[in-house]
C-alpha cells in the first residue's frame, strides 16, 4: 500500500519500501532520492498542520518553547473530560486528571468581590431574608416614605412606647355602632343586650384606653317603673354605681312618668382593658318588676301613638374610640 501520511509509516526500517509509491526500497534508482525526499517533507508538514487528519500520540515527554495549540479532541490516558474541566497534575511520574472547577464557600470573601458587581439584578428576591441583614445596616434613610404603608404595619406594634413625646392621648380608631328600630323589655331585673349597641374592638396596645360614648333613647311604662342601664366590657359591668344596699345599681336610671315619655341618656366611661385581644362593649338594659305594667321601651314611648303629631320615633348609638395611652 502506498504510504500517503506519516501515520502509514512503519517504525520497522525494512519495511518502509516506497513512500506515496515512489520506490526507496534496497536498491532503488538515484533518481527517486530526491522526489522521495521532498515526499516525506510534504508529509511532515501535513501532519504538523493537521491537514493528514492524522492524530499525534506521545507516551514520552513532550517539551515545546513555543505556543502548544491543540485542534480538535484532546486525550489524556484515553480520557478526554467534559466541558468546563481543566488538567490537574498529579505529580512527577503521574498522568494528570481532568477536574471539575469547584471554589470552597470560606475562598469567597466580601473582600475578594467589587461593589460595583454585587447588583440588585443578581440576587434573587428569595435570598434577601432579615436574619442577613444586620439592624444597623436598616436606617429610615434607606427605607422611602412609599414603602411603609398601614397595610405593612401590625397594630400590635403601634404602642404608646413607640410615639413621639405628646403623641398620647391621641386618637387611633374609631367605631360606631346605631339602633333605628325599637325594642321592649318586660319586667325583669335581668339585664338583657340593647340588640344592634355592641361594637367589638382590637386594642393596638395593652396600654391604650377605650373611650365609650353612649346616647340611648328609653321609655316606662308607668310612674312606679324603672328603666336600668348598664355599660359591659365581655361580660364584665363597668361604669355602674357603687353598691348600695339592695338597689339595683347601673350607669343610668331612667323614670318616665305615667304617660312614658321618652327620655335620652347619653355618657361617657373611659375603660383600660388592659389586652390586646378582640373586646366587645354593648349596653344592657332592665326594667322595674314590681308592677305588673312595668315595661322599658328603647327607641319609642309608652304610648307610642302612630301619628305625625304625637310620640314619634327616635334612634340611639354607642361610639367607642382606641386612644393611645
Amino acid at each position: 500500500m502506498a504510504k500517503t501520511k506519516v501515520s502509514q509509516w512503519d517504525s520497522v526500517a525494512a519495511n518502509n519500501t516506497d513512500i506515496n509509491s515512489i520506490n526507496i526500497n534496497e536498491g532503488c534508482p538515484p533518481s527517486t532520492i530526491n522526489n522521495a525526499i521532498r515526499e516525506t517533507m510534504a508529509q511532515i508538514k501535513d501532519w504538523q498542520d493537521g491537514s493528514s487528519g492524522d492524530g499525534w500520540t506521545s507516551s514520552g515527554t513532550i517539551t515545546s518553547s513555543g505556543t502548544f495549540a491543540v485542534t480538535g479532541n484532546f486525550t489524556v490516558d484515553g480520557a478526554s473530560g467534559t466541558s468546563g474541566q481543566y488538567l490537574t497534575s498529579a505529580g512527577s511520574g503521574s498522568t494528570p486528571t481532568w477536574t471539575t472547577l469547584s471554589i470552597p464557600n470560606d475562598a469567597v470573601t466580601t473582600a475578594k468581590i467589587l461593589n460595583a458587581n454585587v447588583t440588585t439584578a443578581k440576587i434573587a428576591d428569595s435570598n434577601v431574608t432579615t436574619a442577613k441583614i444586620a439592624d444597623v445596616n436598616v436606617t429610615t434613610a434607606k427605607i422611602a416614605d412609599s414603602n411603609v404603608t398601614t397595610a405593612k404595619i401590625a397594630d400590635g406594634n403601634i404602642t404608646s412606647a413607640k410615639l413621639a413625646t405628646g403623641v398620647g392621648g391621641k386618637v387611633l380608631q374609631v367605631l360606631f355602632a346605631q339602633k333605628t328600630d325599637t325594642q321592649t323589655l318586660t319586667k325583669s331585673l335581668t339585664f338583657q343586650d340593647i340588640t344592634g349597641l355592641n361594637i367589638t374592638i382590637t386594642p393596638s396596645s395593652s396600654s391604650n384606653k377605650i373611650l365609650v360614648m353612649y346616647n340611648v333613647n328609653m321609655a316606662n311604662g308607668d310612674d312606679e317603673g324603672h328603666g336600668y342601664l348598664r355599660l359591659h366590657r365581655d361580660t364584665t359591668n363597668i361604669g355602674s354605681a357603687a353598691s348600695a344596699g339592695s338597689r339595683t345599681t347601673a350607669i343610668a336610671v331612667v323614670n318616665t312618668g305615667g304617660a312614658g315619655q321618652m327620655q335620652c341618656v347619653s355618657g361617657t366611661f373611659l375603660d383600660s382593658p388592659s389586652t390586646t385581644s378582640a373586646t366587645t362593649y354593648k349596653l344592657l338594659a332592665a326594667s322595674n318588676p314590681v308592677n305588673a305594667p312595668s315595661t322599658t321601651f328603647i327607641n319609642r314611648s309608652n304610648r307610642d301613638t302612630d301619628s305625625a303629631n304625637n310620640d314619634g320615633r327616635a334612634s340611639s348609638s354607642i361610639t367607642i374610640m382606641e386612644i393611645a395611652g
